[in-house]
């Protein structure tokens, strides 16, 4: 029996983009075990076109030469180096097995600390990038996984999974936390409509959402009434959100958005700042019908839904109060991978 062997492929150069994403509803939800111990947890969030970039070129080098311009590092990464400036993108060359041979370059186009799920995009683009060099494939339930775990180990604290989903697949997303996993629902019917309504504003000052969101889940587990109360506040205005959406309702959704945004200051007195409660009421008046922080909150960015023909009055008054219009429209499509010779 003869054995055909096919050239194996000649990819010199690898381009990845995953979107990041405004979580309208039910944050903090996809920690485990939060979402299945709160029944009828949801998170409703929308994948955005401010993106995580990463380029793979390759040499001929036995190591992997790694640059960020986002954090302005650059060094050169070798198996069973000291860990260097960027630990997270290192663990997934680690796990992807790749060593040597290609320099990778990360960059970004929304601010640190902005509360759009950032770091979360850069891992689906590295990661994707990563399964491309190895010529390999993976579901997207295990690139959640794998990079949730990493991100997980990187910060030392547990992490959750909705700010992925937005990067691997677009669209507008609604998460449901199920006994055996994650239940995740395309909103494709939302979609269209979505870009007149929304307005994403930077408050000026970044956030660390790690740090928020841990302080917030050790008191639930903890079990102390305020949080669980807030937390189930959380859920059900979530829930309301989904729904609203769902029926194409976008002035109820808006409505309980706030709401839930109402319950989620009340997890932690660093939840809200005077500029974003500033923001918040700039923005209600100028015509937006419900607002909340993106992420953790505590600065980064604020999500604004809006009545149909508001949106501008509603910028330029966000703007007027000092906070800077992210130019980012809903995208229907997730991490795109191109691989040239």
């Amino acid at each position: 029996m003869s054995v055909v062997r096919m050239p194996k492929r000649k990819v010199n150069l690898i381009r990845a983009q995953a979107p990041s994403r405004v979580d309208l509803a039910g944050g903090t939800l996809d920690l485990w075990p939060v979402g299945v111990i709160v029944e009828g947890s949801v998170t409703v969030n929308c994948a955005v076109s401010l993106f995580a970039r990463v380029e793979a070129r390759k040499t001929k080098n036995k190591f992997i030469h790694l640059s960020s311009e986002d954090y302005v590092k650059e060094y050169d990464f070798a198996k069973g180096a000291a860990p260097g400036d960027l630990p997270l993108l290192e663990m997934l060359c680690r796990h992807y097995s790749v060593a040597e041979g290609w320099d990778i370059s990360v960059r970004s186009d929304f601010p640190a600390g902005s509360g759009l799920g950032g770091s979360s995009s850069v891992s689906v683009a590295m990661a994707k990038t990563l399964l491309e060099i190895r010529e390999a494939k993976e579901n997207s339930h295990k690139t959640v996984a794998v990079c949730r775990d990493l991100e997980a180990r990187n910060l030392g604290i547990p992490t959750g999974v909705q700010d992925f989903w937005p990067s691997i697949l677009g669209g507008v997303l609604a998460v449901h936390y199920r006994p055996g996993g994650d239940d995740v629902e395309s909103l494709g019917n939302v979609f269209p409509f979505l870009a007149d309504r929304l307005v994403i504003a930077y408050t000026g000052k970044s956030h660390f959402s790690a740090e928020n969101n841990f302080e917030v889940y050790q008191a639930f587990l903890q079990g102390k009434k305020d949080v669980v109360e807030a937390m189930r506040g959380i859920a059900s205005a979530s829930l309301g959100v989904y729904r609203a959406l769902k029926d194409g309702d976008f002035d109820e959704a808006g409505r309980m958005m706030g709401e839930e945004w109402e319950h989620r200051k009340k997890l932690s007195p660093r939840i809200t700042t005077p500029k974003m409660e500033e923001l918040q009421a700039a923005a209600l008046e100028a015509g937006a019908v419900g607002s909340k922080g993106c992420g953790a909150a505590g600065g980064g960015s604020m999500v604004f839904l809006v009545k149909l023909g508001s949106r501008r009055a509603v910028e330029l008054a966000l703007e007027k109060c000092g906070a800077v219009i992210l130019s980012a429209e809903p995208v229907n499509k997730g991490c795109t991978v191109e691989a040239l010779p």
